[in-house]
């Protein structure tokens, strides 16, 4: 129905968040799989999910500044900056686990996007 009341579509595209399921419901109506990202590296300090990657991230050196809900309202909390420097100049996954572990933040990882 809705690509009769649009026409002409050439193309409807959705992205399926793999945290929530495989996306089986989109395939069931004719969605195809073009690509599936491999899952997003963030990290867990104080109970809260901080990106290493991404826009609109910001230190968390930067977001300290006005109160802890005010860090979370960015919804993109990075990391403090010092541990962006060190992990700069870490040539291992190994040390930079380590580097982070020693910073009390907890590797997790999302399921990816498809």
């Amino acid at each position: 129905t809705f690509i009769k009341e649009q026409e002409p579509v050439d193309d409807i595209v959705t992205v399926v968040d793999r945290d929530w399921g495989p996306g089986d419901g989109w395939h069931a109506i004719g969605f195809e799989t073009i690509h599936v990202s491999a899952p997003l590296f963030m990290v867990v300090k104080d109970g809260i999910r901080r990106h290493l990657v991404g826009a609109g991230i910001k230190s968390k050196d930067v977001q300290s500044s006005g109160s802890k809900s005010n860090e979370i309202s960015t919804g993109r909390p990075g990391i403090d900056e010092h541990v962006l420097e060190e992990l700069a100049s870490m040539t291992t996954h190994e040390g930079a686990l380590h580097c982070l572990e020693q910073n009390e933040y907890y590797p997790v990882y999302d399921a990816g996007v498809e």
